[in-house]
């Protein structure tokens, strides 16, 4: 490391630069959202000093503020290139590999971070969570205990560790962490959604709706736990909440396939087809080409007897997705109450190709 890193001020054409100074001053730009300040502060300051580290992790940092992953890559690889030993120059690399879908190299960019600053919180958060992407457990629990440990109680390191845990399916321990958080944060809805998911993956739907109902207490408009009520509530055939919470949803987010497909199954259950078709079909009107919404349409038409319709719409639900066996079979039995008897043959035939291919592969057919 040159005797410039080691520092705050350098000495450039017999006038000192404070190069620390420089770099407070253009993260508090930063921060107050002046972007284009602040980077004209620290190109003078590298114009004038060169290209010293500090500059150029500030510069990385801003551009990484401002979402540019390409920039910020570019500032914090000439801050690595010109100190290796420059574990946030590692950490800052990591993140953006991270951001931009490249878990391998930000893992090793991080690795190489908290080697070379054990402390380093943020790196070690990122290793878990791609750590957990990949669906180790054991690695992402070890980086989110390291979190805990340098960074305290705080709700993000408690909720973390939470899900590695979860994942594992330790209920106790992964509630005994989200209870801790709702101690100390019990006016924060996250802290009360997180315990209701973990609530409801254990099996225990009652506690998952109180814990439910106290973040919507907190946050009465948010679309997040609304929809988790409306799904938790149709997922145990409680159709008249479902219905209840998926419309809340709807008149928010109108473009929620999944809740309009909930809502509209919801409504055929109750024996209100029409109203069900009508949900379809302004569903469709956005989304045209989803192969779940047609095959629900299709279903529907089929037990209201509709048979040219049935037919039509499992035919463009089966050329959508010519590899699952459910639209194939619709067709089929469409087909046959049609009389079209050698039709319909035929396309049970391909629904047992379909089924024995998707056995001997070991794959779980799609509901």
């Amino acid at each position: 490391m040159g005797l410039a890193l080691l520092t705050s001020s350098v000495s450039v054409g017999g006038e000192t630069v404070d190069v620390a100074a420089v770099v407070r001053q253009a993260r508090g730009l930063f921060a107050s959202g002046e972007y284009n300040d602040g980077i004209m502060v620290l190109e003078q300051a590298r114009e004038n000093a060169g290209n010293l580290t500090p500059i150029l992790l500030a510069l990385g940092d801003g551009y990484q503020t401002m979402k540019l992953w390409g920039e910020a890559a570019h500032f914090y690889r000439q801050a690595a290139a010109r100190d290796s030993s420059s574990a946030p120059a590692w950490s800052g690399l990591g993140r953006v590999l991270f951001e931009t879908q490249k878990p391998d190299s930000a893992r090793l960019a991080l690795l190489r971070a908290v080697r070379l600053d054990s402390a380093d919180s943020p790196a070690h958060g990122l290793l878990g969570e791609i750590a957990l992407e990949k669906g180790d457990l054991d690695t992402a629990r070890r980086s989110f205990q390291q979190v805990l440990k340098l960074e305290g109680e705080t709700f993000h390191s408690l909720t973390d560790l939470a899900v590695v845990y979860e994942h594992a399916s330790d209920w106790d321990a992964a509630r005994k962490l989200l209870r801790r958080a709702e101690e100390l944060y019990p006016r924060q809805e996250e802290t009360h959604y997180n315990l209701a998911v973990l609530e409801s993956q254990a099996g225990r739907f009652h506690e998952a709706v109180l814990e439910a109902n106290q973040a919507l207490a907190l946050a009465p408009d948010n679309l997040e736990v609304l929809r988790f009520l409306g799904v938790l509530y149709f997922e145990n055939q409680v159709c008249n909440e479902a219905i209840r919470y998926f419309r809340r949803v709807l008149a928010e987010s109108p473009t929620d396939t999944d809740v309009r497909i909930g809502l509209a199954s919801c409504l055929h259950e109750q024996g209100h087809s029409d109203e069900a078709v009508q949900e379809l079909e302004s569903a469709m009107s956005e989304t045209p080409r989803d192969y779940d919404l047609l095959l629900l349409m299709a279903n529907i038409r089929l037990e209201q007897n509709r048979l040219e319709d049935a037919l039509r719409t499992a035919g463009r639900a089966a050329a959508l997705d010519s590899l699952r066996p459910d639209a194939h079979y619709l067709v089929g039995l469409a087909l046959r109450r049609m009389g079209r008897e050698v039709e319909a043959t035929r396309a049970f035939a391909r629904v047992d190709r379909l089924r024995a291919r998707s056995d001997s592969a070991g794959v779980k057919e799609p509901n």
